[in-house]
């Protein structure tokens, strides 16, 4: 007799943060289920919303609906107010109980679905003391499609959270993750940010603990229709990165 799959791998949840995105995950969305089902991993898929309009949420629970036809294991959670990414991620975490690996995914397509689940397959191998992020590195094997100002913006970006905390990623921003649960249990205590400088903060901590980061180069593509604007988000990362540093300074982590 063969053994289920929650008894050949470790149990997993997968949040896929939205904010007014229903328009590309109704496209990303059913492939991923689709890729998720076909892979026998046993995920438990959290989609949550960032305080969508009341519109926007209605679109999304009727995607939820027809994704769950393909994947049943997925559940919509919804907040009344945007508290920005990285809280929309940690929602969906303790959303998950019994769990061995907490993963996110963005919901704009721009990593695949079967990268995504080769990327989780290979990861979870490597057992609990350490995480996995995936990383924007442009190759034969992982092209990396994006706009020239969005390429010049991660390299600089790279340059001042070497600057700001020390940290020596090569992409600490790219829309996947995976962290074992015994890991993210040492730090939530100190994670403070919630936007989109929340990835720099959880891996400097998850570092400082003793958690080995893994860089795993995957395919990647800029998909159109992205709200985040280099001006106004960049003035906030960058007031995020100062803030990570004088914890640092303090102690605080």
């Amino acid at each position: 007799m063969l053994e289920s799959p929650s008894k050949l791998f470790p149990r997993i949840s997968l949040v896929t943060p939205l904010w007014e995105d229903s328009i590309r995950f109704s496209e990303y969305g059913p492939e991923l289920a689709r890729a998720i089902a076909e892979s026998n991993l046993p995920i438990k898929w959290i989609i949550s919303d960032d305080g969508s309009s009341a519109l926007e949420q209605k679109r999304l629970k009727k995607i939820v609906k027809d994704i769950s036809i393909i994947y049943p294991k997925v559940q919509l959670i919804a907040s009344n107010k945007r508290s920005r990414k990285g809280a929309a991620i940690y929602k969906g975490w303790e959303q998950a109980t019994d769990m061995e690996w907490y993963a996110f995914v963005d919901g704009d397509g721009a990593v695949k679905a079967h990268e995504l689940i080769n990327f989780i397959s290979s990861s979870i191998s490597n057992g609990p003391d350490t995480c996995s992020i995936a990383i924007r590195k442009n190759s034969d094997l992982t092209p990396v499609r994006r706009q020239f100002k969005r390429t010049v913006s991660f390299y600089l970006f790279r340059l001042l959270v070497r600057m700001f905390t020390g940290l020596s990623l090569e992409d600490t921003q790219c829309g996947a993750k995976i962290i074992p649960v015994i890991q993210y249990q040492k730090i939530r205590h100190k994670l403070r940010e919630s936007g989109f400088i929340f990835d720099v903060e959880l891996l400097i901590n998850l570092t400082r603990c003793g958690c080995k980061i893994q860089s795993i180069p995957i395919s990647w593509s800029e998909i159109p229709g992205g709200k985040v604007s280099l001006i106004n988000d960049g003035i906030g990362m960058i007031r995020g990165l100062n803030r990570i540093r004088k914890r640092l300074k303090s102690g605080a982590y």
